[in-house]
């Protein structure tokens, strides 16, 4: 007897099976397509046993497969939680604790989460000259951001912040001289 594999529809993607039906002790393959702004993060399958992360056998039944993903913020892909970004930092190095909570994500690449309960950021992680990038943020409702990374001589690069609360951004980025990449700024709302 042929079995089929039913796909269930999901939300933030779409999944197929190949082959998409077939007896009892056939393997099936499932992929994913994500949709703008969701990742993949696991199947559920019904009527058959997951052996790996995306294959099954068919197993003397039809067989349902969902995707399932979950929505990624464009302005906050790492999904840090609010007031937080990741920093990378020289290898060996700390951070220049000057004002919130520092905690190492990781020594191999040296990443730190920096976290600011304030929408006040104004030199907030200037004259680190270990910092090398900004990986990514969660700036939500930060209004002041004026001197933030300034004397910061060994940053290369920063990721895309949420700026829309932005008033001020003066001298943001002074004698920044290795920097080379700034994702864009929502500067809508700045006023100096």
């Amino acid at each position: 007897r042929i079995y089929d594999v039913h796909i269930v529809a999901s939300t933030g993607g779409t999944i197929s099976a190949s082959p998409n039906s077939g007896m009892s002790g056939t393997e099936v393959t499932l992929s994913n397509t994500p949709a703008t702004n969701y990742r993949f993060t696991s199947y559920s399958v019904t009527g058959a046993t997951l052996k790996s992360s995306n294959k099954f056998d068919i197993v003397n039944s039809d067989v349902y497969a969902k995707g399932n993903f979950e929505y990624v913020d464009p302005l906050n892909p790492l999904g840090l939680p609010p007031y937080t970004v990741q920093l990378l930092y020289k290898s060996g190095t700390r951070p220049r604790e000057r004002y919130g909570t520092f905690t190492q994500v990781s020594s191999s690449p040296n990443l730190w989460n920096w976290t600011y309960n304030s929408s006040n950021w104004s030199a907030a992680l200037f004259n680190d000259t270990n910092l090398l990038q900004v990986k990514g943020a969660n700036s939500t409702n930060v209004t002041n951001m004026s001197s933030l990374f300034q004397d910061c001589t060994s940053l290369t690069s920063v990721a895309l912040f949420d700026t829309s609360a932005v008033t001020n951004m003066n001298s943001m980025f002074r004698r920044c001289e290795a920097l080379t990449s700034v994702a864009a700024f929502d500067t809508s709302n700045v006023t100096n």
